[in-house]
């Protein structure tokens, strides 16, 4: 199963922009924690959420980032 960060990369690298939506709406903790310039390592070349969320245009969840990083 993993958990909501598992789930919300895994989302991520698919191009799964509804169910990334879902999760990133769904969890408020979740949200407040996510770091969307954080590498997820050397096993996804160092991409961070943000690489993913634009490499797949993801403008639900880009729109909402840039709103929440400007404050």
């Amino acid at each position: 199963m993993g958990n909501t960060a598992t789930k919300f990369r895994k989302a991520l690298v698919s191009g799964d922009e509804a169910l990334a939506w879902q999760l990133y709406e769904g969890n408020p903790q979740f949200r407040e924690s996510l770091d969307p310039n954080a590498s997820y390592g050397e096993q996804y070349q160092h991409n961070t959420p943000l690489h993913y969320a634009c490499r797949h245009a993801m403008t639900r969840l880009l729109s909402h980032s840039v709103v929440d990083f400007l404050g």
